[in-house]
């Protein structure tokens, strides 16, 4: 039979489903390796099906030797069974320009699909992966992730791991490969070269790299690319952290961080702001303090392609492409869904463009370092 982009998991969930009102609670369920044997899948597909029987409370670990027990019975039938669930979009709960660009992309993506729908889930950002979410997947088509903004620690890739296995999960705006997830991200790599490329081609030799937000793997990434450039061409690179938690307005605290390095005086011609809207608290702060963009300071950012065109005056930016990443994500999720890619998952890179928009000035006589 073909079940068009309904996912094997999916079909065979449903299939347990039925197989479950043949048994009475508290009997022995087939083995992983009975399921595999009479319905012709692979263990990984046998995994995500029971995975979500669980998180329905359908079926529950006896214990590892003697395996699954019966602890309900189904009433769902392949009838009323949806054929094709929705996607779940899950997000932080934050007001950013970056959540809006993917409302708006989510929005497009409905209206063209014909047989694919994504649902926008909010979650507090207290944590980089969100707790709490195994029900619902299990009765959803995907999971794609955009994490907070943090360090993923155990607990964290355990979540995620047991998320993988509930239902294909693509993350996305960072790589978790490693955790059974497949993920697409913008490569940090790239964009960190061009944005420094850029001042040292127009003879900047000593730039501040400004973090304002909190750090985590993406944010790690950039700030290391960004010294070893410098390392390698004979800049010198200053690291200003903001030291913005989780639960902190990042512009409002950017801009006291910047306004106090303004007061105690700074060497650097120019500036990298690594982050996205949070940048807007230093250029404020330059702006507050009569510091003239690019003429006392040049600027650079990597942020969304959008947004900082609207600074005073606009930035050039290396485009993180929110709309595009998450359209890759779709994409990748699909292929899970569809069975045509194998374990590990991988680690996708967008490569992205520099937007040159007058923000950054070239010096006639390179700096000295």
């Amino acid at each position: 039979m073909v079940y068009n982009t309904v996912t094997k998991a999916n079909h065979l969930c449903v299939l347990l489903r039925e197989r479950l009102k043949t048994f009475a609670v508290g009997d022995q369920f087939l083995t992983i390796r009975e399921i595999m044997r009479e319905y012709d899948v692979s263990q990984s597909v046998v995994d995500r099906a029971l995975a979500r029987l669980r998180a329905d409370n359908l079926l529950a670990v006896e214990s590892p030797r003697n395996g699954l027990i019966v602890a309900a019975t189904s009433v769902v039938s392949e009838e009323t069974a949806p054929a094709e669930p929705e996607i779940l979009l899950v997000v932080p709960h934050w007001n950013s320009y970056e959540i809006s660009e993917m409302t708006r992309k989510v929005a497009e993506i409905n209206s063209h699909a014909e047989s694919l729908r994504l649902k926008t889930k909010l979650f507090e950002p207290v944590a980089p992966i969100p707790r709490g979410l195994d029900k619902i997947l299990a009765h959803a088509g995907g999971l794609i992730l955009l994490p907070a903004a943090g360090v993923c620690n155990r607990e964290d890739t355990e979540i995620l791991s047991r998320y993988a296995e509930i239902c294909p999960t693509v993350v996305f705006g960072h790589h978790y490969a490693h955790t059974g997830a497949a993920s697409i991200g913008l490569d940090d790599v790239a964009a960190s070269c061009r944005a420094i490329h850029h001042l040292h081609s127009h003879g900047h030799r000593h730039v501040g790299i400004l973090v304002s937000e909190p750090f985590g793997n993406v944010i790690a990434e950039r700030v290391r690319t960004l010294e070893v450039y410098a390392a390698i061409h004979g800049m010198r690179a200053e690291v200003i952290d903001c030291g913005i938690m989780p639960s902190e307005n990042p512009v409002t605290k950017t801009y006291d961080t910047f306004c106090e390095l303004i007061k105690r005086g700074f060497s650097f011609s120019a500036l990298i702001g690594i982050s996205g809207e949070s940048l807007l608290g230093a250029v404020n702060a330059c702006r507050n303090h009569d510091i003239e963009i690019p003429r006392d300071l040049s600027i650079v950012a990597i942020a969304g392609e959008d947004f900082n065109r609207t600074f005073s005056p606009p930035i050039d930016t290396v485009a993180c492409d929110v709309p595009g990443q998450l359209e890759e994500a779709v994409k990748l999720l699909l292929e899970l869904k569809q069975g045509n890619l194998s374990r590990p998952y991988p680690d996708r890179y967008r490569l992205t463009e520099l937007l040159i928009r007058g923000s950054v000035a070239r010096l006639e006589h390179p700096e000295k370092p």
